[in-house]
């Protein structure tokens, strides 16, 4: 597509005066990244799924109704073109979301020079991850371009998870991805699934977002390398003061869990305590 796909989308964006938001969708989207994770069955209700149940029933992805078995692509592209081509139509982003982002390193990949401006002014982010650890320098790219994010929502896609059977090798780590722990200064949402992250790194970045962070949900978290998930939620405890919904699933592991095999599952009465415990407020 190129230029001319950038000029073709500037002028369809051009004739949409209320466009803030596109959802970027690629041929790997699967109904099992999202529903067998216990996931989306507690984030989308029957109130804000904005699929028609007529698709859903005849393809089964209350995500991509569809759209994902005629698109071939890694998203990287196609995120670019768009962004560009709505903030040339004067229509700038406030939200993008990209379903089975993938980067690579090939010379051959198309490249949008410039795109970064254009998402200047998105204030939600939601990525899907659709590898493991290579060329995650590029998605930090993004959240370099996206300073007044207010809302990240990160995933790695359940298929990349599931795809290596050594679950102790290394996954996306949130320190390798964004910029900074002080990165995001009007941070109010925080939703991470399925990744990697320092202990004193994910410390330093909630404890930076105490007075503006609203919402945080974790599903299915490791601390790499090492650290202590008992350690770390007594630390935080109190010290969350804008907090005001927490959600906690899956299997969080730690050092500990790399010694005798075991992990902390969030499904069990231990999720609802730390839950409970991150919403105490300091005396």
């Amino acid at each position: 597509m190129g230029n001319l796909g950038v000029f073709l989308l500037t002028t369809i964006f051009s004739g949409f005066s209320d466009l803030k938001s596109l959802h970027i969708l690629t041929s790997r989207t699967s109904p099992s990244a999202f529903m067998q994770d216990g996931w989306a069955s507690r984030s989308i209700t029957s109130a804000a799924d904005p699929w028609p149940p007529e698709w859903k029933a005849t393809h089964g992805c209350p995500r991509c109704c569809g759209l994902c078995q005629a698109i071939q692509s890694n998203g990287r592209y196609e995120m670019q073109v768009t962004a560009l081509a709505a903030y040339s139509a004067g229509r700038p982003l406030a939200k993008l979301s990209v379903e089975h982002l993938k980067f690579s390193d090939s010379k051959s990949e198309a490249v949008v020079q410039g795109y970064e401006k254009a998402l200047t002014h998105v204030e939600e982010l939601d990525l899907v991850l659709g590898m493991r650890t290579r060329s995650v320098a590029h998605v930090q790219q993004i959240f370099k371009a996206t300073p007044n994010l207010q809302v990240v929502k990160l995933w790695l896609n359940s298929a990349s998870w599931w795809a290596d059977t050594d679950h102790t090798g290394p996954l996306p780590n949130l320190k390798d991805i964004f910029p900074s722990p002080e990165a995001f200064p009007a941070l109010r949402q925080l939703e991470l699934h399925q990744l990697d992250v320092a202990q004193d790194f994910l410390e330093t970045f909630l404890l930076s977002h105490a007075r503006t962070l609203r919402v945080l949900k974790l599903h299915r978290i490791r601390l790499n390398p090492g650290g202590s998930w008992a350690s770390l939620l007594k630390r935080l405890k109190g010290k969350l003061r804008a907090l005001e919904e927490v959600w906690l699933d899956g299997e969080f592991e730690d050092s500990d869990s790399y010694i005798d095999g075991t992990s902390w599952d969030m499904d069990s009465s231990l999720g609802r305590s730390w839950e409970a415990q991150l919403l105490e407020r300091e005396a």
